[in-house]
């Protein structure tokens, strides 16, 4: 409507429906503003002078081609762009305008670019609408279009879709042909190939040329050559992003409102946006691994999309003389000045993109290294035995490395994010605690005699040796009989240890052994595992004899000070026991006495040996024993996982250190270290006695080492014989 009146005349009659000119027709009344050719339209207006005044109409004018018998194809449905295994729909309208119905072949030709090679029903190459097969033919009416739908699985090539109909212009007769073959190439149907996201990535800034790169023009022209712009060019193309969860804080850049002077306007788009690994259903950084998890080599795909689409306008005048007859039936013109506003388009577009997030959060388990889980030489007369078995384990958190890249794909540091490298690494929590765990052990060792005098271990063989040299040399020197008083005898020289009851024979003996216990702790202190095995060693000990002492109420007793009944020639042999937890004996005395850390510290050491970790990305600051433990390492055959998967663990800096703590205690048992003088009974009976020390069986019923069960002892450690052969009253009756 002339001065854009549309709105308040919308009641009025501008004229009657089927209504006919007063004179002529009303093709009659067309003026011709834009002629047609053959191939385009053209364009008119119909001015109509009705009871509101003067109202237009414009007319479209058809190319002189439509106006032939003609059959024409159009693409009517295709895609620009898939993505590789994507359902693809390919649609083609066919019109005919002979005025009856004909009957035409078609051909569909749907090759891969790649090779050349066309497809085939194995890649989902299917045909259906009016045509259900490769080529054949298809039945056409006038004015009634006909469509053919092509379907398949985009392939990993491009995809080139060549359709003819009456290819031959035989059937019918057809002059132009030009409008008969259709061909997508080179514009689709394009391969999109994915943006894949790695393993380690976080999320991914994205700059991305809209309309597949190429810019983007609308024009307006002025609908007459009378006309001229009476305003800017105005409007927009406007930039849909149609998948805001995948496509994240987008912005559009090189697009600004359109507000020149030029009739034609170009804008080509760029589109920023970020696209997030959490929005795939994989969020390690907030703890919401994905579950359940898919195969490291299947990516989850996503595929989003940007439109645009949009128009520019221009305003236009010209003028329009009018005359009309006066009064005197002369003519009386006026000119008008009138308007009208031009438009154009931007092409629509739609730009598909495709993003492959590689997913993989770590083994639940890792294969344990394999520990030793025995004692070595565990037999009872072995002076020395190894104890093997596994550390208890400590629960331990990790992180793994991840980044967030920018356009270029390197690392960067999104606003508001804490980045805790160099590198702006972040560190991620891992999906799985490990456990720490390592070979502990031990080692338990009797010393035997060295032959010196300043060794600690002095078997009894040494004790008694003076005093038995003195006897077999019939030395009458009291002083060399410190421990004993053996026979001198000759007859008696024949026995190792020979005395006559009555007189002293001391306890004597002095033993030594060490524990050395590695174990692994989370504290620095001495451990309870190491204190408890030394306990348990000297609380093992024995020294035994079965010779009969007499004590200070004149009652023959055992070594542990148990009076023993008589029996017929003597009293009744019941051997006496002395221990760490029983030490006295005859008398009440203290004839065992033990030297370790309480009565001299410097019996025992101790190295703190730190098992180093770090979450810096260095490998040198982990330890081999973490490697053997956390995943991405060759020590614990996980390598494969840092080389495949970019997936490394490493253990949090918060996380509680880890010690490796050797500890040495060396105890003394000494037996009679005052050297009491213990008289045997004088009454007792001629005859074998034995004095011996061994070691116990240990019952393992405590901590990590307890799965070890029993630590055997050491059924003789040192041992005499002693032979009684007389009494002190035949001494004196001589």
């Amino acid at each position: 409507m002339y001065n854009n009146q549309n709105s308040a005349l919308a009641d009025k009659v501008v004229y009657d429906e089927n209504a006919t000119p007063k004179q002529g027709r009303w093709v009659d009344y067309v003026h011709v503003l834009q002629p047609p050719t053959e191939i385009s339209w053209g364009f008119g207006t119909v001015y109509i002078n009705s009871s509101i005044g003067i109202t237009y109409l414009d007319i479209p004018i058809a190319p002189f081609n439509m106006l032939k018998d003609d059959i024409s194809a159009q693409f009517e449905e295709l895609p620009v762009e898939a993505v590789r295994g994507e359902p693809v729909r390919v649609g083609v309208k066919v019109n005919s305008t002979f005025i009856e119905e004909v009957n035409s072949k078609y051909e569909w030709i749907i090759t891969r670019v790649s090779d050349g090679k066309r497809m085939t029903s194995s890649e989902g190459l299917k045909f259906s609408g009016h045509g259900t097969a490769g080529s054949g033919t298809v039945k056409l009416n006038r004015n009634q279009s006909r469509i053919l739908y092509a379907d398949f699985q985009m392939p990993d090539s491009e995809v080139r879709i060549q359709f003819s109909i009456n290819k031959d212009g035989k059937s019918p007769e057809e002059a132009d042909l030009s409008n008969n073959m259709l061909d997508s190439h080179p514009r689709a149907v394009k391969l999109v190939v994915p943006v894949g996201l790695e393993y380690d990535v976080l999320s991914k800034r994205e700059k991305l040329p809209l309309n597949q790169g190429a810019p983007n023009t609308a024009t307006v022209t002025l609908p007459r050559s009378d006309a001229w712009w009476t305003s800017n060019t105005t409007g927009a193309l406007k930039v849909t992003n149609n998948t805001p969860t995948l496509f994240r804080a987008h912005q559009v850049l090189d697009n600004p409102p359109v507000n020149e002077s030029s009739e034609t306007v170009t804008r080509s788009p760029i589109f920023l946006t970020t696209i997030k690994r959490e929005d795939f259903g994989d969020d390690p950084l907030n703890r919401k691994w994905m579950t359940p998890a898919p195969s490291p080599s299947a990516p989850i795909q996503r595929i989003g999309t940007v439109s645009q689409e949009g128009s520019i306008r221009k305003n236009y005048s010209y003028d329009v003389t009018i005359c009309s007859k006066g009064e005197d039936g002369s003519d009386v013109c006026t000119t008008e000045t009138r308007g009208g506003t031009a438009s154009g388009s931007f092409q629509n577009g739609l730009d598909t993109k495709a993003y492959e997030v590689y997913v993989y959060n770590g083994k639940e388990t890792i294969t344990k290294p394999t520990f030793l889980n025995k004692i070595v030489n565990n037999t009872r007369d072995s002076f020395k035995k190894d104890l093997y078995w596994e550390n208890e384990s400590y629960k331990y958190n990790v992180i793994r490395w991840m980044y967030h890249l920018n356009e270029e794909g390197k690392p960067y540091k999104p606003e508001g994010v804490k980045t805790d490298a160099a590198d702006h690494g972040v560190a991620v929590p891992g999906q799985y605690p490990r456990s720490f765990t390592q070979q502990a052990s031990a080692n338990v060792e009797w010393f035997k005699d060295q032959g010196t005098a300043s060794s600690q271990t002095e078997f009894m063989k040494r004790h008694y040796e003076m005093a038995r040299n003195a006897a077999k040399d019939r030395n009458n020197n009291k002083k060399l009989y410190d421990k004993a008083v053996f026979a001198s005898d000759r007859e008696l020289q024949k026995y190792a240890y020979p005395i006559k009851s009555g007189y002293y024979f001391n306890p004597a003996g002095s033993y030594t052994f060490t524990v050395k216990t590695v174990t692994f702790k989370q504290s620095e202190n001495d451990t309870a595992d190491h204190r408890d095995l030394v306990n348990a060693v000297i609380n093992a000990f024995r020294y035994e004899t079965n010779l009969v002492y007499i004590n200070s109420d004149k009652k023959a007793v055992n070594l542990q000070n148990h009076e023993l009944h008589p029996q017929r020639g003597g009293f009744k042999i019941v051997p006496g026991v002395l221990k760490a937890e029983d030490p006295r004996g005859v008398n009440n005395a203290v004839l065992l006495e033990v030297k370790d850390r309480k009565s001299d510290p410097s019996r025992y050491s101790k190295v703190v040996e730190p098992i180093y970790f770090s979450q810096n990305q260095d490998e040198s600051k982990t330890h081999a024993f973490w490697k053997k433990v956390l995943e991405g390492y060759s020590e614990s055959s996980t390598a494969g996982s840092h080389t495949f998967y970019k997936y490394r663990e490493y253990v949090k800096n918060t996380e509680p250190k880890m010690y490796k703590i050797t500890e040495t205690t060396e105890v003394t048992i000494q037996i009679n270290p005052e050297n009491i003088s213990l008289y045997t009974h004088a009454s007792m009976q001629n005859g074998k006695y034995y004095v011996k020390a061994w070691v116990e069986d240990i019952a393992l019923s405590t901590h990590e080492y307890s799965k070890l069960k029993t630590l055997n002892g050491i059924q003789v450690l040192d041992q005499i014989e002693v032979t009684v052969a007389g009494s002190m009253f035949d001494d004196l009756n001589n």
